[in-house]
Parts: C-alpha cells; structure tokens; sequence
C-alpha cells in the first residue's frame, strides 16, 4: 500500500469515529460548498485548512420548532465557530 492510500485509510477511519462519536452528522449532506480555505481547524483531523488548500463544508438541514432553532442558533454553535473537513492534499 502507497503512502497516498494508507493516508486515506487513516483518515477515513478517522472520519467514521467522528460520525460514530457525533462530532458529524450521520447522514449526508443537504448542500456541499467549496472554495480556498478559511484557516479553521478540520472536524476530522484538527488541522488547521490554510488559505491555499481547498475547504468543504457541509450544511446538515434539521427541522425544530422556532424555540428549539433558537436555543440551537444561540448555545450550541458559538459565534464564529464552523467545522470544515478539509480534503487529503494531493
């Protein structure tokens, strides 16, 4: 097995501890967006996504009531604060 491939294994399984431990959502995606990244640390890896690599990130639809959505908005995901899962370098 090449480096490349070995990489992707660990990450991979990597990324299937963060679906199992809830730090992902267990499903796929509603909408993916792309672009240079925005130096915030990947939800997989922890490292940090430099503005000369490509960043994804994913957006999760869940539907709540309005009050539900409000506590969700205002305690769960602090200002600033977004997870990115940045793609093996290649």
């Amino acid at each position: 097995m090449n480096d490349r491939a070995n990489e992707e294994n660990i990450l991979g399984e990597r990324a299937r501890e963060a679906i199992r431990s809830g730090k992902l959502p267990a499903r796929r995606p509603d909408r993916t967006l792309g672009g240079p990244g925005s130096q915030v640390h990947c939800a997989v890896c922890g490292e940090l996504i430099l503005r000369n690599q490509l960043e994804l990130e994913f957006s999760v639809t869940v539907s709540t009531p309005v009050w539900i959505a409000t506590t969700y908005t205002r305690d769960a995901v602090p200002p600033g604060k977004r997870h990115s899962v940045a793609p093996t370098p290649g």
